[in-house]
């Protein structure tokens, strides 16, 4: 969650989804972004537990955040326009994502 910029020191389950109830309400990049990271990290878990128990292939952690990372920026690209501001060129920054690709023709949101 800190490529959302988004810092805690308890990353209990319970905490977690506590937080992303209060707190992932909005069509912000912030909030777009949290909330597509909190999906693909929990389809992925799932789908790499899966993966684990039937197919004995085991991914590092690196590549699973790798494969949650593109996905956020494949599904953020699609989504709709966000503004030009310095908390989105931020989050853009951490997720290697151009700010101009988000703009489509200027007409931020």
């Amino acid at each position: 969650m800190a490529l959302c910029l988004v810092s805690g020191n308890s990353f209990c389950w319970e905490d977690l989804v506590e937080w992303g109830v209060v707190h992932l309400k909005g069509k912000g990049m912030r909030a777009t972004v949290c909330k597509l990271a909190w999906w693909a990290t929990v389809y992925y878990l799932w789908s790499q537990r899966n993966v684990v128990l039937h197919a004995g292939q085991i991914k590092t952690e690196d590549q699973i955040i790798n494969i949650i990372k593109k996905d956020v920026k494949t599904r953020l690209q699609s989504k709709e326009c966000f503004k030009n501001t310095i908390l989105n060129r931020i989050i853009c920054c951490n997720w290697g994502i151009c700010i101009e690709r988000l703009q489509r023709g200027g007409n931020a949101v």
